[in-house]
């Protein structure tokens, strides 16, 4: 029963917080979107109300919710909803009282990349996020939020929860918009005193509250995901003062352009928290490595960056190494020299299943280089993708469940979360290549190693550039060694360095791929609609794929038919559409001539329509036969020579044994055909001529017509010659 709540425990904790590293990972990535982009895709209450290429989904069933495809604008009408997302701007309009109401930690509201604009006229919207510590409201990097117009009046209340990205809100005069801080007030909790060299620097307990400071190379500031940054300038600074504090909340230690050293207090800690204060190391190419005399203790989690981060040195050990309630690792490494315990559980005597996890992913180790005791309180250890705990120790390793967890090879079916969780094994002393990990031990001596490899991002559209855009089509990840995830409504893939990506490049309808690529890797059609399959590299990778307005392809091979057109209802194709039309033949005919009756069959026609997608160029393409489709189209037939010239048209189709008369337009002006049809098959064309010369009667008709005239003449001449005489 133990072993179960320690595995759920780290299901659900570790693997959060890993996921949580992995996600800030590409912070810098998406907050690269271009704003004033249009609106690409819409998603209320989880469910798809708009994407470029299918267009609006008028029967997604969400009450007061409706999109207009020209205007771009979401209508919401005395609305009680989850969550709207979009990828790119969006524009609201309210009517009545609306609520927006966030189930999950996700951003009630949010425009990927984009601004977001709501507007009305004596209406309101109520967002509340899903706790104080939560996002309510999110949009783009550098992007606008705009609350109201001219002559107009709404009000707009942000309940619960934080706003990210919103620095610059623009409420029209006449409007009201309130929010907790305007976007830079932390979030609620036992508010935060932080500390440097024992000044305080931050104070969420003042009235007005402080929530940045500014030093000599260094300063404090509120950052939008939710925590503190601590930006140190290394070229500047190489000795940074202990930090101390209480309450709850995050910060983030940054050393940036360089290594820097952070002393310790008179405790021997460098670090040091009265409440849950998670512990953050930065990200980024300039990021440098972090030197703690001390030791650090908080009741959160320490979490790791890009940089190294040392506590203790092999000539100087810290008195204590890292008291906490999670260690986590990514890319970057930890070593711990220590005299006593060098990871421990900040609670010296925990409830059962209560302790320390301790984790390294992302080719990350985490290394106790010399301690006594090597783990105290320690519930559980897990490698993946590549990561290594190596720990070191005199007296006593600690008791602790050995773990390590991979991603299998997934087909991704078009859910929202794929994958997500790793398989977790436990962990034995040897090699286990299927189960990807190595564990040793000796005297002294512990080292668990995930020989998975690391897992990178591949993603799109994360700016203007060329090289990373998808324009007038999507890009589909169909299978990979990974997971995917949602992050406010728009697809992450995180997937293993060196296994093989499976891809597809799809136009919208009357598109076709004209450039683009992968990271400059080379792609090799597979057999499949527009598959690509590539290597994935050990970096995150974008790709690029622009595609261009191009006409449907329409392929006669009978004289009957002189020229065709089709039009498809929007969202049913990718590409454009091939319409091929031939002579039908070795079929019965039964059924068509008793559905003609009166009329005469003049043709048989196979009419046959392809999904046609290019293989980046018109040489080689994708086709994928369409035999029935969810709407109609509509194909106009241009008549040969002798099919022209009759007074009636029929159309006829048998499809799926079925026989059906089809309303048809007959133009006689242009000698065309027009009808509407979902099913491609074989149709006869019937015409009739009520009063048609050709036919017997007809025949009959015209030369007793004939005599009837030749008498009248000659009628007429022997009156004219009697008036004469």
């Amino acid at each position: 029963m133990i072993v179960s709540n320690i595995k759920s425990r780290l299901r659900s904790k570790s693997v959060t917080s890993i996921l949580l590293m992995l996600i800030m990972i590409f912070i810098p990535i998406q907050t690269a979107f271009a704003l004033d982009a249009p609106i690409q895709s819409l998603d209320v209450n989880g469910t798809t109300i708009y994407t470029t290429g299918g267009g609006y989904n008028e029967a997604h069933g969400i009450s007061g919710v409706t999109f207009n495809t020209d205007t771009k604008i979401l209508t919401l009408t005395d609305t009680n909803l989850e969550s709207i997302s979009s990828s790119g701007d969006l524009d609201i309009q309210l009517v009545g009282t609306n609520t927006l109401t966030a189930t999950t930690d996700s951003s009630a509201l949010l425009a990927m990349g984009g601004d977001i604009t709501i507007t009305g006229d004596s209406s309101s919207l109520t967002i509340a996020a899903l706790d104080s510590s939560s996002p309510a409201i999110s949009i783009g990097a550098g992007g606008r939020l705009t609350i109201g117009e001219p002559s107009n009046s709404i009000t707009v209340t942000v309940s619960q929860g934080f706003l990210v990205n919103c620095e610059d809100t623009y409420i029209v005069e006449g409007n009201t918009f309130t929010a907790p801080g305007g976007g830079g007030e932390p979030p609620a909790g036992e508010p935060l005193q932080l500390f440097i060299d024992g000044l305080i620097t931050i104070d969420e307990t003042a009235d007005p509250q402080v929530t940045s400071y500014e030093g000599e190379g260094w300063a404090i500031e509120y950052s939008m995901y939710g925590g503190y940054q601590i930006n140190i300038d290394a070229t500047q600074v190489s000795t940074f003062p202990y930090i101390t504090g209480s309450g709850d909340g995050m910060i983030s230690i940054n050393a940036n352009g360089g290594d820097i050293t952070v002393s310790e207090n008179v405790d021997n800690l460098s670090v040091n928290f009265d409440g849950s204060v998670d512990v953050l190391f930065g990200m980024g190419p300039d990021i440098g490595d972090v030197q703690f005399v001390g030791g650090i203790f908080t009741e959160g989690n320490v979490l790791g960056g890009d940089g190294d981060v040392f506590v203790g040195t092999s000539e100087n050990p810290a008195p204590f190494g890292i008291g906490a309630s999670e260690v986590a690792l990514r890319f970057g490494n930890l070593t711990i020299n220590s005299v006593n315990q060098a990871l421990y559980y900040y609670n010296p005597t925990p409830a059962e299943g209560e302790g320390m996890l301790i984790s390294a992913t992302q080719n990350a180790i985490l290394t106790v280089a010399s301690s006594s005791i090597a783990t105290e309180n320690v519930i559980s250890a897990l490698v993946l993708a590549g990561g290594s705990i190596d720990l070191s120790y005199t007296t006593g390793l600690g008791t602790f469940i050995p773990q390590a967890g991979y991603w299998t090879w997934v087909e991704f079916s078009g859910t929202d979360s794929e994958n997500v969780d790793p398989i977790i094994v436990d962990c034995v002393e040897g090699t286990h290549a299927d189960d990807k990990y190595i564990m040793t031990s000796g005297e002294g001596t512990f080292l668990l190693q995930s020989t998975a490899k690391a897992l990178y991002q591949l993603g799109y559209n994360y700016d203007d550039s060329d090289d990373s855009r998808v324009v007038n089509g999507t890009v589909n990840v169909i299978a990979a060694n990974g997971y995917k995830f949602v992050s406010g409504g728009f697809y992450d893939f995180s997937i293993e360095e060196g296994t093989e990506v499976t891809i597809e490049l799809i136009p919208n309808y009357g598109y076709q791929y004209v450039s683009g690529g992968i990271n400059g890797n080379p792609t090799f059609p597979e057999a499949g609609r527009a598959s690509y399959s590539f290597i994935m590299p050990a970096n995150h990778i974008h790709i690029s794929a622009i595609f261009e307005e191009n006409p449907d392809i329409i392929d006669l091979e009978t004289d009957l038919i002189s020229g065709a057109n089709i039009t498809l209802p929007e969202g049913e194709i990718n590409g454009n559409a091939e319409l091929l039309i031939d002579e039908a033949s070795e079929f019965d005919t039964t059924g068509f001539v008793e559905a003609a009756g009166e009329y005469e069959i003049g043709s048989y026609l196979d009419l046959s329509l392809n999904e046609l997608i290019y293989k980046g160029s018109t040489d080689d393409a994708w086709r994928t036969t369409i035999t029935e489709l969810d709407s109609d189209s509509s194909i106009t037939l241009k008549l040969g020579d002798s099919l022209q010239d009759h007074a009636q048209y029929k159309v006829i189709r048998e499809h799926n044994g079925e026989i059906t008369e089809l309303d048809a337009v007959y133009d006689p002006t242009n000698d065309t055909i027009t009808f509407d049809t979902d099913g491609f098959s074989v149709y006869g064309l019937a015409y009739y001529d009520p009063a048609n010369p050709n036919t017997n009667g007809g025949i009959i008709g015209s030369v007793a017509m004939g005599i009837i005239s030749l008498i009248g003449l000659c009628g007429v001449e022997l009156v004219y010659r009697k008036k004469i005489m």
